[in-house]
């Protein structure tokens, strides 16, 4: 069942019904606690719990919390045969697997290791997930380095010319000395331009950084197109011409930081393959617009992709179908499971020109709900 000692809650009545099957669990390599089921902040710590139909049925708003607050938590209900309709809607309700009372070690040691396989395998997921968006932003911050490092020089420079002015000023007589003070006026502008900008960089560093994708709120996707571009500028403006058509006032039910981050992402991997390409400065084109219910946005290239291997689809990477793998694998293995955990879908399609069209779609969110 892995290499991790998994730990079960097993609540099925008095001892008599609970204890031969409990040792079946643990010679399987289970840790098994026994006990009516327990409230959702102790059920934290537990990878499954296998309580009985009308124990999870009659904590139905339990069984919603207890999951809300561990997304693993996995449920297996034991029903009777003639169960079958409440059965049906524990399944609607979050239950992962059902077994038939009365309940028989073979069945239940398979259930349990069925529903730590998939805890188990969403927890490596979201830790590639993790690994992929760290390895990605780890890349992109060598080019971050360089934004930063212009306004700082440009700072540097203007408050040593203001420095200059000032000192001129000072061994001016006081009816020459307007000129000296101009030229350290335009140097202070110079600095708190440069200064805003990396005030603004930071801002969005920290938008990104600090992003919960599951925190939805209506967020801006031109103000996050912006910021992308900011915050990548280095590598995408650097080989790319980027065509924005991202009209004002359009909102995504998303997070802000995330949404910023996937867009980062995408943009990304056009820019690189537009640079693979050896096409500098080829058109990159980002358009959005409401649909229906729905904001799409999408990302256009027009470099000719080889066809891509349709094993691609089943990767863990989940890398939208449509790819090729040389075009940029991670960071839209990344940008995709993004946007996935804000409710929207990624997908990929060839572009008319030959290139790839990628299609970030999520809800819509009314602007009037705009913080």
């Amino acid at each position: 069942m892995g290499e991790r000692i998994a730990s079960v809650l097993l609540s099925l009545g008095g001892p008599e019904r609970s204890d031969g099957l409990a040792e079946t669990l643990r010679e399987a390599g289970v840790e098994v606690t026994l006990g009516p089921a327990a409230g959702a902040a102790e059920l934290e710590r537990l990878d499954v719990a296998v309580v009985e139909l009308a124990d999870f049925s009659g904590n139905a708003s339990w069984a919603m919390e207890a999951r809300r607050r561990h997304r693993d938590l996995e449920f297996v209900v034991v029903a009777g045969a003639d169960e079958l309709p409440a059965a049906v809607r524990a399944l609607r309700q979050g239950a992962a697997d059902l077994l038939a009372a009365p309940v028989e070690a073979g069945a239940l040691r398979d259930a349990v290791a069925r529903a730590v396989d998939r805890v188990m395998a969403r927890a490596a997921a979201r830790e590639a997930d993790e690994l992929g968006r760290s390895a990605e932003l780890g890349r992109l911050a060598g080019g971050l380095a360089h934004e930063i490092a212009n306004p700082v020089a440009v700072i540097l420079s203007a408050m040593s010319g203001v420095a200059d002015g000032l000192d001129a000023a000072a061994r001016t007589p006081l009816g020459g000395s307007w000129r000296a003070l101009e030229q350290a006026r335009e140097s202070a502008d110079e600095a708190s331009a440069a200064a805003e900008r990396l005030k603004v960089l930071a801002r969005d560093l920290r938008s990104v950084l600090r992003a919960d994708p599951a925190a939805l709120a209506p967020a801006d996707v031109s103000e996050a197109v912006q910021a992308a571009l900011r915050i990548g500028r280095a590598e995408i403006v650097a080989h790319a011409q980027v065509l924005v058509d991202v009209p004002p006032g359009l909102y995504a039910l998303a997070n802000q930081g995330a949404l910023t981050e996937a867009l980062l992402h995408v943009l990304a991997r056009g820019a690189r393959a537009i640079a693979a390409a050896g096409r500098r400065r080829a058109p990159l084109q980002v358009r959005a617009a409401r649909s229906g219910e729905a904001v799409v946005i999408e990302v256009e290239d027009d470099v000719p992709q080889p066809a891509a291997d349709p094993a691609l689809r089943h990767l863990a990477l989940k890398l939208p179908s449509g790819v090729a793998p040389a075009a940029g694998a991670r960071g839209l293995a990344v940008a995709a499971a993004l946007v996935e955990r804000q409710g929207g879908s990624c997908s990929a399609r060839a572009a008319a020109s030959g290139g790839t069209v990628l299609e970030l779609k999520f809800r819509a969110a009314a602007a009037s709900a705009a913080p």
